[in-house]
């Protein structure tokens, strides 16, 4: 095949990859594909920031993470909760159920469950939403097809790991934040804690470091934050549940 027959019949190939993410095709991010890419994703992290090897830590967010899961439909994934070792206070999940917090955001909420289920929880929602694997279904529209003509599936999973390592990082989910709030909530007071975790949570973070903090990843990445907590009060006074 000569070249431009080959850009052709790439540029036709990555059009069936669009489509068929789209409409759940071949090339769609299927669970599996999810699990796959996120483990990738999950070692990338890991060697970004190196994991704090302490049992009682590890075991804390483990019990209070699958009480979440519990409440959410996606509990057939190989879900994990792990904590990285930097003083930013920040959390964050791999596609697949790879769901890590920072040692910085373990000393902030201390002995607070609440805050921590609720941090925790939100998380857990961007799992659940599928949030991580969208935009990289979007995003690998044309890597996944070149790997798959030129690469194999292997090299593709690879360029998708790479990029969900720069989305999660980034945290870039922005028209998702809200929603993540709101059902990661809802999963934390199906859990038994307090419906307020969160909102709590955001508060504290505004009150001690302010809007610009460059410490403050998880806080400052993510929309503004007065109008989650607004959104959070009237979530609250729905649910007959205090602030």
């Amino acid at each position: 095949m000569n070249a431009w027959r080959r850009v052709v019949f790439l540029l036709l190939v990555v059009a069936g990859v669009a489509a068929g993410c789209g409409s759940g095709g071949p090339f769609a991010v299927d669970d599996s594909t999810e699990v796959d890419v996120g483990r990738k994703t999950a070692a990338n992290i890991e060697a970004k920031y190196g994991v704090v090897n302490d049992s009682a830590a590890t075991a804390r967010i483990t019990r209070i993470g699958q009480r979440l899961v519990a409440q959410q439909p996606r509990r057939n994934l190989p879900w994990s909760f792990k904590i990285l070792n930097s003083k930013e206070v920040n959390a964050m999940a791999a596609p697949g159920g790879f769901v890590y917090v920072t040692s910085g955001l373990l000393e902030g909420v201390g002995s607070d469950d609440q805050q921590l289920a609720g941090v925790i929880s939100h998380e857990v929602a961007h799992v659940a939403h599928r949030d991580a694997a969208k935009d990289i279904q979007k995003a690998m529209e044309a890597q996944l097809a070149v790997g798959v003509i030129f690469g194999g599936q292997k090299q593709a999973t690879q360029a998708a790991a790479d990029i969900a390592t720069t989305l999660v990082l980034k945290q870039d989910y922005r028209e998702g934040e809200f929603d993540a709030d709101r059902d990661g909530t809802n999963y934390a007071f199906h859990a038994g804690y307090r419906a307020n975790g969160l909102l709590r949570f955001l508060g504290y973070l505004q009150q001690k470091y302010g809007d610009q903090s460059k410490v403050v990843t998880w806080f400052g990445d993510h929309p503004q934050t007065s109008k989650r907590i607004t959104r959070l009060k009237e979530q609250l006074t729905a649910m007959g549940q205090p602030a």
